[in-house]
């Protein structure tokens, strides 16, 4: 997933259903924003950043913003290394060093796509292993039918 993939107007429908909260005023005000810098930043797609610490910060299932797929449900409640990840990528996202959002972001999708490129490996690995489970059986099915016709073959001349 890209940026480009995030809609980010039902991100902040997700947390503002998670938080109880009927407006982007009132999730902005959550934020630390004002409702004009809020608009802005939505428009400009720089929310992102600010909306991972708030959920990271309140331990908001991070899944559940970005893709609407609650972990919990798939697979059991956070771990403690995630929750330690995320209190970490709050304090990044929170620094006052002015690239340290940025290139956090861009780490996250770096390993993104390592991870989707892992997944492919993976998937390709187990395609090979069962198209050469195949070919094993093939050739013991060949195997088996030379040694049929080897045998009938001197059957023939004993006869």
């Amino acid at each position: 997933m890209d940026n480009n993939d995030i809609v980010i107007g039902e991100v902040i429908d997700r947390c503002k259903q998670i938080a109880n909260l009927r407006s982007d005023k009132e999730f902005a005000d959550i934020l630390g924003l004002s409702a004009a810098d809020f608009g802005n930043r939505k428009k400009r797609g720089s929310l992102l950043p600010l909306i991972i610490s708030w959920a990271a910060g309140e331990n908001v299932d991070l899944n559940f913003i970005i893709t609407a797929r609650n972990a919990i449900a798939h697979g059991g409640d956070l771990s403690p290394d995630v929750t330690m990840l995320l209190k970490k990528t709050q304090r990044v996202l929170t620094s006052t060093h002015p690239s340290a959002p940025h290139e956090l972001k861009s780490k996250i999708f770096e390993l993104d796509e390592a991870i989707n490129s892992a997944n492919k490996i993976e998937e390709l690995e187990k395609q090979l292993n069962q198209m050469q489970k195949k070919l094993d059986k093939a050739n013991l099915e060949n195997q088996r039918l030379g040694s049929e016709e080897e045998e009938q073959s001197s059957s023939r001349k004993v006869a």
